[in-house]
């Protein structure tokens, strides 16, 4: 079997290429642009940087499909693939000829797993989508394809989410999620899980039942902080806030980790003095991605299940 990955909230990834631009705040500290900047000097990274080929991309996904019912018989599902952790699929600078075509191909055909399309440029997936996916000619939209986009403040929240929603509509997608991380401030993301009015105080977010705009709602998501040698903090309250939200509207949550921080509310004085920041009153002690680990106290009852496509 293809070696698995280290990203906890999926079984394998797979780069048709490499390299990117920066197009939000939660790209900052990319680390797939920090890898570039270490193997090439930053070559494929930025406005006019050419992609980098990955020529087993395909090779790598057709035999984890290969091995799909060999690993549900292990695994008890079927194989999940993050399609992709060093690039992003709907990035527009990406040849089609060579690049995205073959691998949407292979994506479509790998229909014994159940893949991660995971992009920050929602904006871009109705044009750069093959066109059956979009207008419903043969099978339509993969039945074992999902679609995640990045959202890690308000203002990308209420920006993308309904563009993300209407897709799933109009295209028929079987699941859509977000991904937040690195969470950079407290996002209200209810009225996209459910059909609901919502108003805040204090930070918090009430929310009620209205039979709200939207036809379709949001089936996953995925928090986490920020690691790396620049990563911002993130306040406990935030993700915390966040899985309450999913709790409320049934919808799977995954908090995949605290980051390089832990705030002092939850750090534990007897593991000694650490290194610490202070940002908008509240102090944070480095401790590492690994020690800060990955528990969201004391709301860890929350569900992690993720889901599993039809």
């Amino acid at each position: 079997m293809t070696d698995q990955t280290k990203i906890e909230w999926t079984d394998f990834t797979v780069n048709f290429w490499e390299g990117c631009q920066k197009v939000g705040p939660g790209c900052d500290n990319c680390y797939a642009e920090a890898r570039d900047v270490r193997f090439t000097g930053g070559s494929h990274w930025g406005p006019g940087a050419p992609r980098r080929l990955v020529k087993s991309g395909l090779a790598k996904l057709h035999k984890i499909n290969r091995d799909a019912e060999s690993f549900r018989h292990e695994h008890g599902h079927w194989p999940r693939v993050f399609c992709s952790s060093l690039s992003d699929i709907f990035d527009n600078a990406v040849p089609e000829h060579g690049y995205r075509t073959p691998a949407f191909a292979e994506i479509e055909a790998s229909r014994s797993c159940r893949i991660q399309l995971l992009t920050k440029r929602i904006g871009n997936v109705e044009h750069l989508v093959p066109y059956d996916w979009a207008h419903g000619r043969n099978y339509g939209w993969p039945r074992h394809v999902g679609l995640m986009i990045t959202v890690v403040t308000q203002a990308e929240a209420d920006r993308d989410i309904p563009k993300l929603l209407d897709l799933k509509s109009r295209f028929g997608i079987p699941w859509v999620g977000l991904s937040m991380e690195p969470l950079l401030e407290h996002v209200c993301i209810a009225p996209y899980l459910h059909d609901s009015d919502c108003t805040e105080a204090n930070g918090e977010c009430y929310c009620r039942d209205t039979g709200g705009p939207y036809e379709a709602t949001v089936d996953w998501v995925i928090c986490g902080g920020e690691s790396g040698a620049n990563a911002r903090p993130m306040h406990p309250e935030w993700p915390s806030s966040i899985a309450y939200q999913c709790k409320d509207a049934g919808v799977p949550f995954f908090f995949k980790q605290w980051g390089e921080y832990l705030h002092e509310a939850i750090y534990n004085p007897f593991a000694g003095p650490k290194p610490s920041i202070e940002v908008d009153g509240h102090r944070y002690m480095k401790v590492g991605k690994v020690k800060a680990g990955r528990y969201l106290h004391p709301w860890g009852e929350i569900s992690e299940t993720p889901v599993e496509a039809a």
